[in-house]
């Protein structure tokens, strides 16, 4: 009766050290360098992601900074897509207009129109990091 008891915490065991080592060898955690990017270009975007993901990293980051009055989903579609290609993560900086020499601050009415966009686009990761004004 011993040699099953022994067997089967020896299963438990195995069990257990391949589900550690497994979830080691899977889990990663995002490079921690960003870049930020004021109108990024298939260029600025291809050196972006050497540099923030250089040294064996992956995943980096890119600021992009997005102003109420360029909305157009089709433009930040497609920076998207070539954010994933490449290998980096968008943070969004929202910013209103510049009105004199102030940006316009952002009313509460905006965010509707803000959600209502970023709705509309294919993220490149589940997460969304979004910066509100500064």
């Amino acid at each position: 009766m011993k040699k099953p008891k022994v067997y089967l915490i020896t299963v438990i065991m195995f069990i257990t050290f391949i589900t550690v080592i497994s979830h080691i060898s899977y889990a990663q955690e995002n490079n921690k360098v960003g870049i930020s990017l004021l109108q990024p270009t298939a260029e600025d975007i291809k050196g972006a992601s050497e540099l923030t993901n250089s040294t064996n990293g992956d995943w980096g980051y890119a600021t992009l900074v997005i102003q109420e009055n360029d909305r157009d989903v089709r433009k930040w579609q497609d920076v998207f897509e070539q954010l994933r290609e490449r290998h980096l993560i968008p943070l969004i900086r929202l910013a209103t207009s510049p009105e004199g020499e102030v940006w316009r601050r952002p009313e509460e009415k905006d965010a509707a129109e803000w959600v209502s966009f970023f709705n509309k686009l294919n993220w490149v990761v589940k997460k969304r990091y979004i910066i509100l004004f500064n």
